[in-house]
C-alpha cells in the first residue's frame, strides 16, 4: 500500500497545499490547485478532512480523486474568467461527504467529455462505480456557472 503511494507521490511532484487526512486525495487536490496555481483567475478553498477509519480502498480513492480532480481541470480549461475550486470534506457518524464545486461552461451540463482519446469520458462512470462500492451516491448539480458534485459514502462497517 505504501509502495502504491509513494510511486504516485513520485510521479506527481507537487506542493501540498491542502491536507484532507488521506495521502491519496491530497495528491490529486494539491496536484490540481499546482496546475492552475498561476493563473490569476485561479481561486480555491478546501475544508474539512476525510475521518480516521476511512476504509476506501487506496486504488478506489486514486479513481475516485483523480477522476473528480481531471473533470475540474477539464471545465477550468473550457472556462474563461473566473476559475473557482471548492471543496468541502465532512463527516457524520458513518457517513462520508465530500461537496466539490467549481467553474464551469454551460456546456459541462450535460456530463459529457469531449476528449477523443480511447479511454477518455469514461470518469463519471468510475466516480458512480466507486462510490456504488462503497454504498455511498452522487449527484451533479450545474446552475449560475458552477457543477458541484455531491458525494455521500459509508465510512465504516
Amino acid at each position: 500500500v505504501a509502495d502504491y503511494i509513494d510511486g504516485i507521490e513520485r510521479k506527481y511532484d507537487f506542493i501540498k497545499y491542502v491536507n484532507t487526512n488521506n495521502r491519496v486525495a491530497d495528491i490529486f487536490v494539491n496536484k490540481l490547485i499546482q496546475e492552475f496555481k498561476n493563473d490569476e483567475t485561479f481561486e480555491y478553498t478546501a475544508v474539512g478532512r476525510f475521518p480516521d477509519n476511512m476504509p476506501i480502498d487506496y486504488v478506489d480513492m486514486s479513481i475516485l480523486m483523480s477522476n473528480l480532480t481531471d473533470n475540474v481541470a477539464e471545465a477550468f480549461n473550457k472556462v474563461s474568467g473566473r476559475k473557482q475550486f471548492d471543496l468541502e470534506i465532512s463527516h457524520y457518524k458513518n457517513h462520508v461527504f465530500i461537496d466539490m464545486r467549481n467553474s464551469a461552461a454551460q456546456s459541462d451540463a450535460n456530463l459529457v467529455s469531449d476528449k477523443k482519446q480511447p479511454g477518455h469520458g469514461l470518469g463519471i462512470g468510475k466516480i458512480r462505480e466507486t462510490v456504488e462500492k462503497y454504498d455511498g451516491s452522487c449527484e451533479w448539480i450545474y446552475k449560475d456557472g458552477c457543477m458541484n458534485v455531491r458525494i455521500e459514502m459509508i465510512s465504516e462497517a
